[in-house]
């Protein structure tokens, strides 16, 4: 192992204990589950070195493994150093992640993920089977792997080129009767609010393109439909003169990225009925 992939490790470990965490868990996705991701999200190659699409590291204190499935197995195995364990996810005797955790971890841990990158439905299903070993898995708000990263000073900068509108005549029905059509569907199921966090959806619904993902012409964004606007919550400096006059203000609201959260949090403390 290189001296490098052990102050790595290290240095994680040291923040996992300073949160009180027993170990910690590193997808492949991003804050929107996309598959593909962009430089400054690939936080599981970063900490492990494995390059494939598709694998889930998970860091305890005195060990690291790395599941992936059979396509990255002889990948896997060049690429990760001798102080990580390759868990070939599929193969006989191979426990998935969850399963491994329940019987490895003694009753009482705390297993820590960054909130933004799990999906709801899997934080639900860890938790539940998790409460059979009184193990707790507990969302992080800031992201020990982005620390280590950003101190480093090598972590890529996030895309910025400027968002491209998808013509009419390709796309097959403006954004406005999509929104509309949102709406209705809202109304009729008494809700107040649709939250969308895909980055091909929210590309799909406005009728825009980007290149924020190598090879994904999609936009970094969220959006949020309610029943009487929505708002596209992206970086200003993807923002043109032409983006800005293509959208309709009555009709949607650009905001900035990072206060999705905000925006949500107040919907909540509205008693808004939101449906993600």
């Amino acid at each position: 192992m290189t001296e490098f992939s052990i102050s790595l490790l290290e240095k994680l470990r040291k923040e996992l204990h300073n949160e009180g965490l027993d170990g910690f868990i590193v997808g492949t996705g991003d804050s929107h589950q996309s598959e593909y991701v962009s430089s400054a999200d690939k936080r599981r190659e970063f900490i492990s070195k494995f390059s494939g699409s598709a694998g889930t590291a998970l860091i305890l204190l005195d060990k690291a493994l790395l599941w992936t499935d059979g396509r990255y197995f002889l990948q896997a195995s060049k690429e990760l150093s001798e102080d990580w364990t390759l868990m070939k996810s599929g193969q006989p005797g191979v426990l998935e992640l969850d399963q491994w955790i329940v019987k490895n971890f003694n009753e009482g841990s705390v297993i820590g993920v960054y909130s933004y990158l799990i999906s709801t439905s899997q934080a639900k299903s860890f938790q539940k089977l998790f409460e059979s070993k009184n193990i707790t898995l507990k969302g992080v708000v800031n992201n020990p792997i982005d620390k280590i990263w950003n101190e480093l000073g090598d972590r890529p900068s996030y895309p910025s080129a400027p968002i491209k509108i998808h013509p009419l005549s390709y796309a097959g029905q403006s954004y406005q009767e999509k929104i509309k059509a949102i709406q209705d569907g809202l109304t009729k199921k008494s809700a107040d609010a649709f939250v969308v966090s895909l980055l091909d959806e929210i590309a799909w619904l406005f009728n825009i393109r980007g290149s924020d993902i190598e090879f994904n012409p999609v936009v970094t964004s969220y959006a949020v439909i309610t029943t009487n606007k929505s708002y596209l919550f992206v970086d200003s400096n993807k923002l043109t003169e032409e983006i800005v006059n293509y959208f309709d203000s009555s009709i949607v609201e650009l905001l900035p990225y990072d206060q999705i959260e905000s925006f949500l949090k107040q919907l909540l403390n509205d008693k808004k009925q939101v449906h993600f």
